[in-house]
């Protein structure tokens, strides 16, 4: 069988599909009150202008597998459409106007097309008439969350065949797949948004200091987070990492936040920690997990730091006057063991120092040995505000990270030094 990627004038023609496609009517029904919903569908999906993801890949591959031809994964609002997947490399941007498919999100059920050359519907379609030339076509509507149609799965090729019952029941089935990854789609893109508005905002009222963070999970949620507030006499921070990834490791982490919030403000630091800990017991035996911390209270009038790190391990403060010092563990991981205690350790920010905490995948990402944490002096000596540290940070782990990335640094802002003229 001939498939859209081997047709013969596949690559030919493609400028001249292109050239049809400007003639091509534009759908009559764009603007109506369907075409709005699908946008608003579309938009909480948050896939639009991504890249081809895993899941929706394997989708068209079986479905290309099973049924013949080419097939394809598009969303289409009022304007355009795109592909989440497909098996041949095409263009996978398209006006509205040039799309088959265009016709099928019309539709309440499956398009089988044996011959677009006999079709009413396609026999002028610049897909037909020009490159890749469509001879036959077979597709099914998908639906958003709502109910909303807001794109097709189609196999397609550029020779005329026969689709029996049993293919048109398959592609609904593997339609129906497609709608629940659309489905979990919305659900994390939800969480995404959720999570990020619990990162902190910035404080605008802290003279002498610059604070800033960046969290960069490798799946739509992570159990990274950094947090900062003000308490009494100055600030509270607080960097974390749950083991594990994605949306276990985030409702944990959620857990983590909500509970060091409300016990830092009323307790030294050591108590607030030990409190977090007695509160997530049960569900941090639950999922068998546990929880690296650092946990710490600025005095902002003196620069004087009193922190807890459980199990954590990964803060350094880089000293204006050319020296380092790595802040280690003082107990155990939250989780770890329901009988520890954590000690309270002090260090003390002069101007211009600047304390950065990392999560692990900013330790893998260098190479794992707690000594690649030397790496992050030069880059902290190189940037000139904390919010640049902070980015700096999470930059020099490349884009392919390990783990979860997440980065909290901390600058007492230098004394200027007046010089005689």
């Amino acid at each position: 069988m001939t498939t859209i990627a081997d047709g013969p004038a596949a690559e030919a023609t493609r400028p001249a599909a292109r050239d049809l496609a400007t003639s091509w009517p534009r759908p009559s029904a764009t603007g109506t009150p369907e075409d709005q919903a699908r946008n608003r569908t579309i938009a909480s999906l948050g896939l639009r202008d991504m890249d081809s993801t895993h899941r929706f890949e394997r989708i068209a591959v079986l479905a290309k597998q099973l049924l013949g031809g080419d097939a394809a994964i598009h969303l289409i609002d009022d304007e355009r459409q795109w592909s989440l997947a497909q098996t041949v490399d095409m263009i996978r941007s398209v006006p509205r106007s040039a799309s088959l498919c265009d016709v099928t999100v019309r539709q309440l059920d499956t398009v089988v097309v044996p011959d677009t050359r006999q079709d009413d519907r396609f026999r002028d379609h610049p897909s037909v008439v020009a490159g890749p030339e469509i001879r036959s076509y077979l597709a099914h509507p998908l639906h958003g969350p709502g109910g909303e149609t807001v794109g097709t799965l189609c196999v397609a090729s550029t020779t005329p065949r026969s689709f029996t019952r049993e293919q048109v029941e398959l592609i609904r089935d593997l339609a129906a797949w497609a709608e629940d990854e659309l489905n979990l789609a919305q659900e994390m893109a939800r969480a995404t948004q959720v999570q990020r508005s619990l990162l902190p905002a910035s404080l605008v009222s802290f003279p002498g200091y610059e604070i800033a963070g960046v969290s960069r999970p490798i799946r739509a949620v992570g159990g990274d987070f950094y947090d900062w507030y003000p308490v009494r006499g100055g600030v509270a921070i607080t960097i974390a990492d749950v083991m594990g990834k994605g949306m276990p490791a985030a409702l944990i982490a959620a857990g983590v936040r909500a509970v060091m919030r409300a016990n830092a403000p009323m307790h030294g630091v050591a108590a607030a920690v030990e409190s977090a800990a007695e509160a997530l017991e049960t569900e941090l035996d639950g999922a068998g997990a546990f929880v690296t911390l650092f946990h710490a209270h600025l005095s902002e009038q003196t620069g004087v730091v009193r922190y807890i790190d459980a199990g954590h391990g990964l803060t350094v403060v880089v000293r204006d006057d050319g020296t380092s010092e790595r802040l280690g563990s003082t107990g155990m991981p939250i989780g770890a063991n329901w009988d520890n205690t954590w000690d309270e350790a002090t260090t003390r920010l002069t101007p211009g120092d600047t304390l950065v905490s990392v999560s692990d995948g900013v330790l893998d990402g260098l190479g794992g040995a707690l000594e690649s944490l030397l790496a992050l002096e030069d880059i902290v000596r190189s940037a000139p505000d904390a919010t640049a540290v902070a980015q700096l940070v999470a930059d020099s782990v490349g884009p392919a990270a390990p783990d979860d990335v997440s980065v909290v640094a901390l600058r007492r802002t230098a004394v200027r030094r007046l010089t005689a003229s």
